[in-house]
Parts: C-alpha cells; structure tokens; sequence
C-alpha cells in the first residue's frame, strides 16, 4: 500500500499559454504542511505564483533560493502554480 498522506495532484488547464504538468511527477515542496517556509526540489530562479482557495492570486515573486516564505498565510489549503521558462506546473500545500 503506496502512503500518500502528503500527496496532492493539481490539474489547472491555462488557456493563456502552455500547457500545466502535475508537479508532483517533477518535483516536491517540502514540508507539506508546513507553518512558515516550504522548499521546492526543483531548480532556482524560477517566476511562482500562490493562489488561496477562492483561486485568488496571493503572492507572485521569483524564487532564488528554493525557499518560499509563507508566514503570512492563514492556515489553509494553497496552490503553487510555477513556471520554468518553458512550461508551468501545479501543486498544492497546506499551511498550518
């Protein structure tokens, strides 16, 4: 039996421009849930976006350490939504 206690899979269709990957097949944000800073295992220098639950941008930035701070969330559901210059991913974290 496969533990997906942490696991969550997105699909966000972006009419606007290329297509969105299931980042959990790509990479991880760590650790999930989390209270003040979640890490990405993907690359560096790359544009991001964290909407709440309403679908509501909330924070966009660009990430240059894989560092992500999110103290000033409320506890929630999120989604983070990344773009690596070429094609953008989608995945969830919980923020206690």
């Amino acid at each position: 039996c496969e533990d997906i206690t942490n696991s969550f899979m997105v699909k966000v269709i972006d009419i606007r421009t290329s297509p969105t990957v299931d980042l959990s097949t790509e990479a991880s944000l760590y650790p999930n849930p989390s209270n003040d800073f979640i890490y990405s295992t993907t690359s560096i220098n790359f544009d991001y976006t964290i909407y709440n639950n309403l679908g509501s941008a909330i924070i966009q930035n660009i990430n240059t350490t894989g560092e992500i701070d999110i103290t000033s969330l409320r506890s929630g559901l999120y989604t983070y939504l990344y773009y690596d210059g070429q094609r953008r991913f989608a995945n969830r974290f919980v923020k206690n």
